[in-house]
Parts: C-alpha cells; structure tokens; sequence
C-alpha cells in the first residue's frame, strides 16, 4: 500500500511540475514551512523538497525561471490594510490581523501579497534565484 501511493505521488509531481513549466515561462514559489520555522509548524513535508528542486529542473531545461519568495513580510503582513501587526494561529487556522481584524489562511494571505507586490513592482526585492 505504501509504496502504490509513493508511486501516485511521484506520478503527481511529475505531472504537475511538467504542466507548470510548459505554461509559464516565470514562476515565484514560497515554501510555508520555511516561512513557518519561527512559529514552528508542525505541517509535514509531503515531498515539498523533491518538487521544488523537480521544478526547478525542469523550468531551467525549458529555458525558464524559477525563484523563491522567502521573506517574512509575505507572511505576517496583512494583505487587506498592509498593517503588520498579525496573529498567526497555527497554520492551519490562518491568519489574523490585529489592526483591521481581516482573517485569511495563510497560503491565501501569502498569495495576496506576492500579487500586490508583482503590481507595485516590488517583487524583486523580495525574490531570490
């Protein structure tokens, strides 16, 4: 049973970091656990390592870009009012801004600043190859 859904998964990746880099010719990823680290996530890996670097192969052999947003104003600011004064309530809970009360999860909230951030043209500064 074990090794059928590692082959599954294995399948999925593939698939899914094969269609990724054919669509796009740039893409900016961020890894939540990493963001996490300082508030300790328990979240488990699922293979976020093997499809990164999978990723990362395959945009480079198509002649494509892959980076890595890895900052913490991704995570802790607010992507409603730009306050950065967040509660983070587990990573499962989400988010919630202290300021203008706004809730979000995490992975929505951090999505919305990488967003606001491509449109104010700041994105470089936040982004590493």
């Amino acid at each position: 049973m074990h090794h059928k859904r590692a082959a599954a998964l294995k399948s999925m990746r593939h698939e899914i970091t094969s269609q990724l880099a054919s669509r796009f010719r740039s893409l900016v990823v961020t890894d939540l656990r990493r963001l996490l680290a300082s508030a300790q996530s328990d979240e488990p890996s699922l293979g976020v390592d093997d499809f990164l670097k999978q990723l990362s192969y395959k945009m480079q052999w198509r002649g494509g870009e892959l980076n890595f947003a890895h900052t913490p104003e991704l995570l802790y600011g607010c992507s409603q009012c730009g306050g950065s004064q967040t509660s983070i309530r587990g990573s499962s809970e989400g988010l919630r801004c202290n300021a203008c009360g706004f809730e979000s999860p995490l992975e929505a909230n951090v999505a919305q600043n990488l967003i606001k951030l491509l449109e104010r043209s700041e994105l470089a500064e936040h982004v590493k190859a």
